[in-house]
């Protein structure tokens, strides 16, 4: 999950910042970011037009700049201007017509985009439709499209496999427990660091945790420090497992099938991103299973001191190093004192580079 900075160099950097304001509110559609530059424009961002994705059923982000820019500047500037777009305009009705035929019609002669849709309705085919129409189409930067494909996972997981994005959250002392042997967890992580795993929530279609955790801690599980703000719904609070019916967590939905069986029972809610809170015998289950995309790590500058406390992941590992699971560190950084790992799981490395190497199918001429 990369985070929102204010380091805005490029129109690049500008459209994938306005991709984050509509993180909460655009789902299920993809919360893209859309800046349209006027030819001869200063190098800041002052003459720049700037637009995200509306509520879903409200503009896209495309319709939205596209917008702004005739009220701002006129169409007859908008058609020599370019567009930066994170994601492959659709090209397919929906709730609304296709951003493609838009695009088209303002005139604008130059688009350049961050990755391509795999949504089999799009999947190229916007990419195609706006170079038969004759406009210019560029693909960010490597670097650049790799951080819009990163920050659109969720969607661009869920909608190629059908499967939601699992992104499970733990924090640890540096020697790797999650509490104490008599279960004490609160808090190891900073405040800071908790109030991120708000913002993650406010992001995340449902929660799950395990019935030990809801005994023991009676959580809400619910996205506040004012992440709620924007939200239409609380994320689908899960426990896995029987509770008492006073918890804080009610109402919930209570899942007592195999973990195996979990995507095929949630199948009709269409998740796009699942967050895993429980604890190391949860976190195990979905592992085991092979279920988890992400692991958001926050480790705390503290030691537990022994063997007896609760490791990050319960039953027994891997036998030989070569057995062990492989993924990949996308970011490493400091927050609130903690370090802030996120780590990408073997199987979501190999669909980043899949959706990355999507742009060789879509007849450009790459760099």
């Amino acid at each position: 999950m990369i985070e929102l900075t204010s380091q805005v160099k490029t129109p690049i950097d500008s459209a994938i910042l306005e991709s984050y304001k509509a993180r909460v509110i655009s789902r299920p559609n993809p919360w893209v970011g859309a800046v349209i530059v006027p030819e001869g424009a200063d190098q800041e961002n002052s003459e720049w037009i700037l637009g995200h994705t509306q509520r879903y059923g409200g503009n896209h982000a495309e319709v939205e700049v596209i917008n702004r820019a005739r009220e701002i500047i006129g169409d007859q500037k908008l058609r020599k201007s370019t567009l930066y777009v994170t994601l492959e305009p659709c090209n397919h009705f929906g709730n609304t017509p296709p951003c493609t035929e838009l695009i088209i019609e303002s005139g604008i002669k130059k688009v350049v985009i961050g990755t391509v849709d795999p949504d089999i309705r799009v999947s190229g085919t916007g990419i195609k439709r706006l170079i038969a129409a004759g406009i210019t189409v560029e693909f960010f930067a490597k670097k650049e499209s790799l951080t819009t494909i990163s920050m659109l996972l969720p969607y661009l997981w869920q909608k190629h496999t059908g499967r939601p994005f699992i992104l499970l959250k733990l924090a640890s002392t540096l020697d790797g427990k999650i509490a104490t042997r008599k279960g004490d967890s609160k808090w190891i992580s900073s405040e800071s660091s908790r109030k991120y795993v708000h913002f993650i929530r406010s992001t995340s279609d449902a929660i799950v945790v395990g019935a030990n955790t809801v005994r023991q801690d009676d959580p809400e599980l619910t996205a506040r420090y004012g992440y709620d703000e924007d939200l239409l719904d609380q994320p689908i609070r899960i426990v896995l497992g029987d509770i008492s019916n006073d918890n804080k967590v009610i109402p919930c939905i209570v899942f007592k099938g195999d973990i195996e069986t979990f995507f095929d029972y949630f199948a009709d809610y269409k998740f796009q991103q699942i967050l895993v809170e429980g604890g190391s015998g949860v976190a195990k289950q979905f592992l085991s299973a092979g279920m988890i995309n992400q692991i958001l790590l926050f480790m705390a500058p503290k030691i537990y001191g022994g063997q007896d406390g609760v490791s990050l992941f319960g039953g027994n590992g891997a036998d030989l190093v070569e057995n062990m699971g492989k993924g990949s560190f996308e970011s490493v950084e400091l927050i609130g004192g903690d370090i802030k790992i996120n780590y990408h799981t073997e199987d979501t490395v190999k669909f980043i580079n899949l959706v990355y190497e999507l742009r060789q199918n879509v007849g450009l001429k790459l760099k």
